[in-house]
């Protein structure tokens, strides 16, 4: 985890990074998926070479956030993920709706809901595991409207 400042809380004007990576903290299943990938693109060689690797790839690259790492900055503005399978996103502050914890280690932010389509818009945001303070991390930057 790459940060600005080394006490738990941050000050509001200061740019935090850190990075998640989901298949890290549950290793066990990401070798499970990975291996029925494999099994399912062996099945296929004998049928069909060329479709035997985008069995793996296609699942792989979609899923891309739970394969490899992301990469998150938060700034007084926005909160930002970086990550190699998918165009940075980025969701400003007074945006925010809600942040919900979905389970250990991963966080929801939701936006507001000003379209048909906010729903997709909604950020994963996971947990460092070597240095978990992610929580106190997005309760610096964002504040709940009243």
């Amino acid at each position: 985890m790459t940060a600005g400042s080394t006490s738990m809380t941050t000050p509001k004007d200061e740019i935090t990074r850190w990075a998640g990576w989901p298949l890290r903290q549950r290793p066990a299943l990401g070798i499970l998926i990975l291996g029925m990938l494999l099994l399912a693109a062996y099945a296929l060689w004998e049928e069909s070479p060329w479709l035997a690797p985008l069995v793996v790839l296609v699942p792989v690259l979609i899923n891309g956030r739970y394969f490899f790492p992301t990469r998150f900055e938060a700034t007084p503005q926005a909160l930002t993920a970086t990550h190699a399978t998918f165009a940075p996103r980025s969701i400003r502050w007074d945006a925010v709706e809600r942040i919900v914890s979905d389970r250990p280690g991963v966080w929801m932010v939701v936006p507001a809901k000003t379209h048909r389509f906010a729903k997709a818009r909604i950020m994963p945001v996971y947990e460092d595991i070597a240095t978990p303070r992610v929580a106190s991390i997005l309760a610096n930057y964002w504040e709940p409207r009243s």
